[in-house]
Order: C-alpha cells, then sequence, then structure tokens
C-alpha cells in the first residue's frame, strides 16, 4: 500500500495537479465576466508599443479612465472608482509582454489632451 501512494506522490510532485480544460475555460470564463476592466480592455482597446521618440507607453492612464467609464455607465456596468481601475490596468500592464520598462507605469513628461502632465502611460490604445 505504501509503494502505491509513494509512487502517486512521485507522480504528483513531478506533474502537479493536471486541471482539466473545461475547468481552465469555465473558471476563464468565470474571471471575464467579473472582470469589466478586463472585459473593457478586450473590446476597446488594442495593444501599443512604446513611441520610439519618447521611449514612452503611448496612452495617459487618466485617458483611459474617461473613456472606459463612459463605457461602463453607458453598458449599465457596476461603478468602480479610479483607484481600482488604476490597480487593474497595473495588474495588466504587469502581465502583459510589456511589463514594466522606462516610460511605463511612471511620471511622464507628455501632455494629457486635457492640458496635465505626470500620469501614468499604458501600453494601450482606445479602438
Amino acid at each position: 500500500m505504501y509503494v502505491m501512494l509513494f509512487e502517486e506522490w512521485k507522480k504528483y510532485d513531478k506533474n502537479g495537479i493536471i486541471i482539466p480544460a473545461c475547468i481552465k475555460d469555465t473558471t476563464l470564463d468565470y474571471r471575464n465576466e467579473n472582470d469589466i476592466v478586463g472585459q473593457w480592455i478586450s473590446l476597446k482597446c488594442s495593444l501599443a508599443d512604446h513611441d520610439p521618440h519618447t521611449g514612452q507607453a503611448p496612452t495617459h492612464l487618466d485617458e483611459l479612465w474617461e473613456a472606459f467609464d463612459q463605457w461602463r455607465d453607458d453598458e449599465g456596468k457596476r461603478n468602480i472608482g479610479k483607484p481600482d481601475f488604476k490597480k487593474a490596468i497595473v495588474k495588466w500592464q504587469e502581465n502583459s509582454k510589456y511589463k514594466f520598462r522606462a516610460g511605463t507605469l511612471q511620471k511622464s513628461t507628455k501632455l494629457h489632451p486635457n492640458g496635465t502632465k505626470g500620469s501614468v502611460l499604458v501600453n494601450l490604445v482606445l479602438c
């Protein structure tokens, strides 16, 4: 009996738990359904590289927030505040291929369309 348990433990130690694809898909669907920032990114944004001249990400967080908040209101989605939106965008940026590079998620010198400077910059553009 112990030999059989030891063999099973070796398989587990080597492979971990193998989660069936249907469970992974259902979990992802659930997360996406409850992640309104992720939904908005999928529907309304595209990835964008850093500007080759400035080395900075192309879009101010404030610009994304304004577009997101309007979309959320139009779609009747639950309200989240700007701090929670920023956390979700930071998490997205961290998990994206861009990570945290120079010019990303830091104070910028680029002027925002509303005339302000110093906003967080993100590798997303509005579609």
